[in-house]
């Protein structure tokens, strides 16, 4: 919508002219822009009798708005798109200009995923025409913005009315919604694109305020540090991870990452020792242990693997480390443990693990 301006619409009482929300397309305030949010239940949908009878409240607003969005947690619905397409024409033919557009959940999804990738789009570190692209990419950036607090407010919106009506879930919807955001990025690094991951989660941290929750700030910043870590800045990594474990210490993701911050400012007495303290509040944290295997060969701990949970030595990451701690002290029976695991492409893996 590209509105800074935008907001709901109305409170619980008040006439909302069937809408949630309102705001200007670009800016203009001759296109106002209207968007309804339908909460279903699983594996029901919304109607086209909803969709017409709350269009035609919001017929009746003025001043007039020019586009309408019927947006639902439902999955996205053909049937529902060509109602607001036929809705549409039937105003143009009654010499209305108005556009309406159905969005189920998978839609609103896409919207947040693909908009601040729009902006990469332009790269101005690979062309020959880098100041004008920059340009362009600053423009889009401000645009997608905006674009993305609208869509990202709608799924607050509709996730919200999901909990008051159906549940006694204590997550915070808005939670639910960043969280599949941040996955998404996550995802992105995990598929060997680290900087644009990067770009998208600092983005999605300036976004963020004090209403929103510790585990939020700890995800969008952990994830950061990965990135920086994946592009080889191990200080500035150290330091975001650090930032993260501070607003949410009891996670028990937090607690491997505050371990691995000791590691990468080679803390790695510290990090070994600290790590079995939280093994034993979290005696199942595959992450954490291999990390604890990890410190303890850094640190010339001969019996590391020993230390750890019974049911975690055969974990991927604990076996891994500690291949890899025998290897790097010389001792050849790594081979025959090697051979003795799992066999075939993951022990293959492991083996081409890089040393340290």
């Amino acid at each position: 919508m590209s509105d800074p301006s935008i907001h709901r619409f109305g409170r619980g009482g008040q006439k909302q002219h069937g809408m949630d929300m309102r705001g200007y397309r670009d800016g203009d305030t001759g296109r106002i822009v209207g968007v309804q949010c339908k909460c279903k239940g699983q594996g029901k949908r919304a109607t086209e009798q909803e969709l017409r009878a709350d269009f035609e409240k919001a017929l009746k607003y003025e001043p007039k708005l020019t586009e309408y969005f019927f947006t639902t947690t439902a999955d996205d619905d053909a049937p529902l798109s060509t109602v607001a397409d036929k809705l549409t024409e039937e105003q143009r033919l009654l010499g209305r200009n108005i556009v309406v557009r159905a969005w189920g959940w998978g839609t609103i999804e896409d919207e947040i995923s693909a908009h601040p990738d729009v902006a990469l789009i332009f790269d101005p570190n690979h062309s020959p025409t880098a100041g004008i692209q920059s340009e362009r990419h600053d423009d889009v950036m401000a645009m997608q913005k905006l674009n993305l607090v609208a869509t990202r407010e709608i799924a607050a919106i509709l996730l919200a009315k999901s909990a008051s009506e159906g549940a006694s879930s204590s997550i915070d919807p808005r939670d639910v919604a960043l969280d599949a955001e941040i996955d998404r990025y996550r995802d992105r690094a995990n598929r060997g694109k680290p900087r644009s991951a990067m770009d998208l989660l600092l983005e999605l941290q300036k976004a963020l305020t004090d209403e929103n929750s510790g585990h939020i700030w700890f995800r969008v910043k952990a994830n950061i540090a990965h990135c920086l870590l994946a592009l080889g800045d191990e200080v500035a990594a150290a330091g975001m991870l650090e930032e993260a474990v501070a607003h949410a210490p009891e996670d028990p993701k937090a607690a491997a990452n505050a371990i691995l911050a000791m590691m990468l400012r080679g803390d790695h007495g510290k990090a070994f020792d600290q790590g079995l303290v939280e093994l034993t509040k979290f005696p199942d944290n595959e992450v954490l242990a291999g990390y604890v295997v990890q410190a303890g060969g850094y640190d010339g701990v001969v019996d590391a693997i020993d230390r750890i949970p019974e049911p975690l030595k055969a974990s991927e990451a604990v076996r891994k480390y500690h291949l890899i701690n025998l290897r790097n002290a010389g001792d050849p029976t790594w081979i025959d443990l090697a051979r003795r695991g799992r066999g075939g492409r993951r022990e293959r893996r492991i083996l081409q693990a890089p040393c340290r």
